[in-house]
């Protein structure tokens, strides 16, 4: 902030069970009720502008610096104008901000808009404007959150069957995993083996019909019961393991081969595995 007349009070905010922090600084009020500064500052990620009801954009890491108060309330955050952290947005209305995800923590980009009083996903965001990232008991036990561009995504070390999985993921509000893109792909890699080892269940299966390979949304991405026998379809993002993946079966004691997981090997690629295989859940927002 410029002037030389300005005061600061600095004050620490910690942001969630992701270990980020973020530092504000508070402007001095202008002339007349006006804000003296209605930039806010810079801080790390570009900062940005903010709500009418001085709602906070912001995402992690770097410096947020408050605008001014304008008024007889002196409060960070009431009416006054906040700069943003990270790569948050325009606001789209004065009781609720465009949110972004930043690069600190495994953080990577994208916007969403938080709502007060939303319920607090464990998806790496701060869904409902409190400026506290999933907070308890937005997450279950021995499962995290993470966001990555537009998308919020939450594992679980718990090892279960596929239908287990589905079920932990739709009684946290998100559902199983889809995947489309290298991108993605990699992302989730990342983010499943930076905690522990072993395969994770995604949302893909062919339940419905043998060799149709569809998302738990019912998109269509793979046909045909062998991977040197099949296809993608159309333009769908796939990445199984060698040319024979799909293989259709994985021992009889678990099952047909029906259930996609996505190994260690080869960077995370996908396995068609007997559906009562113990393997981790891997959670997408809707």
């Amino acid at each position: 902030m410029r002037g030389a007349s300005l005061s600061a009070l600095m004050l620490v905010v910690g942001c969630g069970r992701l270990g980020y922090d973020l530092l504000l600084t508070e402007g001095a009020s202008g002339v007349g009720g006006a804000p003296a500064n209605t930039d806010g500052g810079s801080s790390a990620g570009g900062g940005g502008s903010s709500a009418a009801d001085g709602s906070v954009n912001h995402g992690s890491g770097g410096t947020l610096a408050s605008g001014s108060t304008g008024g007889a309330d002196a409060s960070v955050g009431t009416g006054g104008a906040d700069a943003s952290v990270g790569t948050g947005g325009q606001p789209t209305s004065g009781d609720a901000r465009v949110d972004g995800s930043a690069g600190a923590g495994g953080f990577d980009g994208g916007s969403y808009t938080c709502t007060p009083g939303a319920r607090e996903l464990c998806d790496g965001r701060d869904n409902n404007c409190d400026l506290v990232v999933d907070e308890v008991p937005a997450c279950p036990s021995k499962c995290v959150g993470r966001a990555w561009g537009n998308h919020g995504y939450m594992l679980c070390d718990i090892a279960g069957w596929w239908s287990e999985a589905q079920t932990i993921c739709e009684t946290a509000g998100l559902h199983l995993v889809r995947i489309d893109s290298q991108e993605e792909n990699d992302f989730i890699f990342a983010f499943a083996y930076e905690f522990d080892r072993g395969d994770v269940w995604t949302g893909g299966s062919d339940l419905t019909a043998e060799g149709d390979w569809r998302w738990t949304d019912g998109t269509p991405f793979w046909s045909g019961v062998r991977g040197d026998e099949g296809a993608a379809i159309g333009s769908a993002y796939t990445h199984w393991l060698g040319t024979t993946e799909p293989n259709g079966s994985n021992g009889a004691q678990n099952g047909e081969g029906d259930c996609l997981a996505m190994t260690e090997l080869l960077q995370g690629s996908w396995l068609d595995e007997g559906c009562n295989y113990f393997n981790r859940a891997l959670c997408e927002t809707p």
